[in-house]
Protein backbone atom coordinates (compact mmCIF):
# COMPACT_ATOMS: atom_id res chain seq x y z
CA UNK A 1 0.00 0.00 0.00
CA UNK A 2 0.93 3.47 -0.93
CA UNK A 3 2.44 5.30 2.50
CA UNK A 4 -0.01 8.29 3.94
CA UNK A 5 1.74 11.80 3.49
CA UNK A 6 3.44 12.63 6.81
CA UNK A 7 2.72 15.82 8.21
CA UNK A 8 4.66 18.97 9.74
CA UNK A 9 4.33 16.53 12.94
CA UNK A 10 5.87 13.52 11.68
CA UNK A 11 9.92 13.29 12.87
CA UNK A 12 11.85 11.94 9.83
CA UNK A 13 14.99 11.67 8.24
CA UNK A 14 14.14 12.29 4.67
CA UNK A 15 10.84 11.27 3.26
CA UNK A 16 9.34 8.79 5.50
CA UNK A 17 9.23 7.79 9.14
CA UNK A 18 7.18 4.70 11.06
CA UNK A 19 4.39 6.60 13.16
CA UNK A 20 3.59 4.28 16.03
CA UNK A 21 0.65 4.78 18.58
CA UNK A 22 -0.06 3.26 22.27
CA UNK A 23 -3.77 2.31 22.02
CA UNK A 24 -3.70 -1.66 23.06
CA UNK A 25 0.34 -2.39 23.30
CA UNK A 26 0.28 -4.69 20.11
CA UNK A 27 1.62 -2.00 18.01
CA UNK A 28 5.00 -3.86 16.62
CA UNK A 29 7.49 -2.66 14.01
CA UNK A 30 8.97 -6.23 13.47
CA UNK A 31 11.44 -7.84 11.23
CA UNK A 32 10.08 -10.77 8.97
CA UNK A 33 13.51 -12.24 8.05
CA UNK A 34 16.29 -12.83 9.98
CA UNK A 35 19.62 -11.05 10.12
CA UNK A 36 22.94 -13.22 10.20
CA UNK A 37 25.04 -11.85 13.23
CA UNK A 38 24.10 -8.43 15.01
CA UNK A 39 26.78 -6.09 16.72
CA UNK A 40 25.04 -2.78 17.72
CA UNK A 41 21.11 -1.82 16.88
CA UNK A 42 20.33 1.84 16.83
CA UNK A 43 17.59 3.95 15.41
CA UNK A 44 16.46 7.81 15.96
CA UNK A 45 13.11 8.13 17.16
CA UNK A 46 10.93 11.35 18.25
CA UNK A 47 7.62 12.56 19.80
CA UNK A 48 4.86 13.10 17.11
CA UNK A 49 3.49 16.55 17.41
CA UNK A 50 3.61 17.43 20.94
CA UNK A 51 2.90 14.33 22.41
CA UNK A 52 4.96 12.58 25.69
CA UNK A 53 5.31 9.73 27.19
CA UNK A 54 5.14 7.25 24.48
CA UNK A 55 6.95 3.88 25.47
CA UNK A 56 8.20 1.12 23.38
CA UNK A 57 10.55 -2.51 24.09
CA UNK A 58 12.70 -3.64 21.52
CA UNK A 59 12.59 -7.39 21.67
CA UNK A 60 14.96 -10.07 19.93
CA UNK A 61 14.21 -13.47 18.37
CA UNK A 62 17.35 -16.17 17.45
CA UNK A 63 14.30 -18.66 16.14
CA UNK A 64 12.73 -17.20 13.39
CA UNK A 65 10.17 -15.26 15.62
CA UNK A 66 8.65 -17.92 17.59
CA UNK A 67 10.29 -16.95 20.59
CA UNK A 68 10.77 -13.14 22.32
CA UNK A 69 12.81 -11.99 24.41
CA UNK A 70 13.14 -7.99 25.64
CA UNK A 71 17.01 -6.52 24.76
CA UNK A 72 17.63 -3.32 26.66
CA UNK A 73 15.00 -1.62 29.16
CA UNK A 74 11.77 0.31 27.99
CA UNK A 75 12.13 3.52 26.25
CA UNK A 76 10.01 6.11 27.23
CA UNK A 77 9.92 9.06 24.09
CA UNK A 78 9.90 12.79 25.80
CA UNK A 79 8.23 15.41 24.43
CA UNK A 80 10.00 16.69 20.92
CA UNK A 81 12.68 19.03 21.78
CA UNK A 82 13.96 20.12 18.06
CA UNK A 83 16.19 16.98 17.45
CA UNK A 84 15.68 13.25 16.81
CA UNK A 85 16.82 11.18 19.30
CA UNK A 86 19.34 7.67 19.13
CA UNK A 87 18.16 4.85 20.89
CA UNK A 88 21.54 2.23 20.50
CA UNK A 89 21.16 -1.02 22.10
CA UNK A 90 24.55 -3.64 21.58
CA UNK A 91 23.44 -7.18 20.77
CA UNK A 92 26.90 -9.13 20.05
CA UNK A 93 25.27 -12.23 18.44
CA UNK A 94 26.71 -14.03 15.98
CA UNK A 95 23.96 -16.54 14.34
CA UNK A 96 20.26 -15.88 13.05
CA UNK A 97 18.25 -12.91 14.75
CA UNK A 98 15.76 -10.46 13.99
CA UNK A 99 14.18 -7.65 15.42
CA UNK A 100 10.72 -6.29 16.34
CA UNK A 101 9.77 -3.01 18.66
CA UNK A 102 6.71 -3.18 20.54
CA UNK A 103 4.79 -0.53 21.52
CA UNK A 104 3.97 -0.81 25.95
CA UNK A 105 1.20 1.66 28.21
CA UNK A 106 2.49 2.64 31.33
CA UNK A 107 -0.74 3.90 31.65
CA UNK A 108 -4.04 4.29 30.08
CA UNK A 109 -3.27 8.19 29.94
CA UNK A 110 -0.72 6.84 27.46
CA UNK A 111 -2.74 5.17 24.84
CA UNK A 112 -2.96 7.62 22.25
CA UNK A 113 0.40 8.94 22.57
CA UNK A 114 2.46 8.73 19.26
CA UNK A 115 6.14 8.53 18.03
CA UNK A 116 8.25 8.52 14.79
CA UNK A 117 10.44 5.66 13.87
CA UNK A 118 13.62 6.18 11.86
CA UNK A 119 16.98 5.27 10.44
CA UNK A 120 17.13 1.87 11.97
CA UNK A 121 20.51 0.25 11.88
CA UNK A 122 22.13 -3.62 12.45
CA UNK A 123 25.73 -3.21 12.52
CA UNK A 124 27.92 -6.65 11.83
Amino acid sequence: TKPNTPTENDRKNGLYSIRMRGLDAKNTLEMRFDKVGAGVLSFKYGSFSNHSNGEFIIQKSINQGSNWEDVGTKVIVPKWSGTMLTHSVPVNYDGNIRFRLVVTLRTPNNANEQFNIDDFMITD
